[in-house]
């Protein structure tokens, strides 16, 4: 956190994004900030001087007709923000060894919604969505859980007394000019919000990922249909005598379209002892699709609930997440309309732009 070279690699960041820019409370702009000034404040690091400025409030409309909150740091405040954004990034999601896993995609190098997407147009044979939503996941994350699963990765205390900085730094909102200080949550906009709610989320991930890799053990989804086999087998060993060139009479050839007729009623394979889950995750949006039972996804639904609200202190929208019959139903997620084909052939995209 004290070296010079690390702040002004931040600080050229700050500057490439336009939207970074925005000034915070104190109304400084990028423009003001100095190599003079980012001496000093590694010195007020150094001493353990150094405090955040709360930042400055928006609200948003939603799609809803509801507002999102949006938090805006101050210039100063964004680059020390950024500094440690590349230190949490150096040991959560580094290009050689990254902690984080593969179904998660949001605000990570070279993922995002279109990676997402293509992930799930991979799962085969989904029977059943679960479209997850969490009530007001960013104003909600507990200080307290995410400092312990910071802890996990890093010992040094300079840092994590930071980070408490950070997050207790409070907002003022515009209209009224009034500062409030923040128990919970990390405001949407801050530079360190897309990581730390990554980390936070990470748990999911691996719950998730251990739901899985059981399925994976369960066994086949699928076995052949004894009936279906004695109908193919009948009509094979009748097509095997019309190759060879036998005489086929007029009632073998009646009986052979009615073997036809009754295979074609029958599928070839049926649902076999096993089951597949699959995850995948941008933010705090994540999709779940299950080879299975229905009876087995309700289960699913409730594990992940009791999970998010015993391990990470957080609410499900019980309401709000859905069960979706993948073959009946369509449903919306990351502006994509997802749903199973119902065509044999499979020639129905899975995946169609709003």
């Amino acid at each position: 956190m004290l070296d010079y070279d690390l702040h002004i690699a931040a600080y050229q960041k700050i500057k490439s994004n336009k939207g970074s820019i925005t000034p915070g409370v104190d109304k400084e702009t990028l423009g003001g900030t100095s190599m003079e000034i980012i001496r000093k404040t590694i010195s007020q690091l150094k001493d353990h001087s150094f405090k955040f400025q709360p930042s400055r409030r928006e609200l948003i409309p939603k799609a809803n007709g509801k507002m999102r909150q949006f938090g805006i740091s101050s210039i100063r405040d964004k680059v020390i923000q950024q500094v440690m954004v590349m230190i949490l990034e150096a040991i959560w999601d580094s290009d050689k060894n990254s902690i984080f896993l593969k179904n998660s995609h949001g605000f990570r190098r070279g993922r995002g919604t279109h990676t997402a997407l293509k992930e799930i147009t991979k799962w085969n044979g989904t029977k059943w969505f679960i479209k997850g939503d969490i009530e007001s996941y960013f104003d909600t994350i507990d200080h307290f859980k995410l400092e312990e699963l910071l802890k996990r990765k890093i010992c040094d205390k300079q840092f994590l007394d930071l980070y408490w900085k950070a997050v207790r730094a409070g907002y003022v909102e515009v209209k009224k000019s009034k500062k409030v200080d923040t128990i919970l949550g990390i405001p949407q906009g801050s530079i360190l919000s897309p990581i730390l709610s990554n980390i936070y989320l990470h748990e999911l991930d691996v719950f998730m990922a251990d739901k899985t890799n059981e399925s994976l053990k369960s066994g086949p989804t699928s076995i052949p249909n004894k009936e279906y086999l004695k109908l193919h087998s009948k009509i094979h060993t009748i097509y095997r005598k019309m190759n060879q060139g036998a005489n086929i009479s007029q009632e073998e050839m009646k009986n052979l379209e009615s073997l036809i007729k009754e295979r074609i009623k029958l599928p070839s394979t049926i649902n076999g002892p096993g089951y597949r889950i699959f995850y995948v995750r941008y933010a705090d949006y994540f999709l779940i699709g299950i080879n299975g039972s229905f009876e087995r996804t309700k289960l699913l639904k409730e594990e992940i609930n009791l999970f998010l609200k015993e391990e990470l202190w957080l609410n499900m929208s019980w309401k709000k997440t859905k069960i979706t019959n993948a073959r009946k139903e369509k449903l919306f997620f990351l502006g994509a309309e997802i749903y199973r084909p119902s065509s044999r052939n499979g020639d129905t995209k899975i995946i169609k732009k709003r």
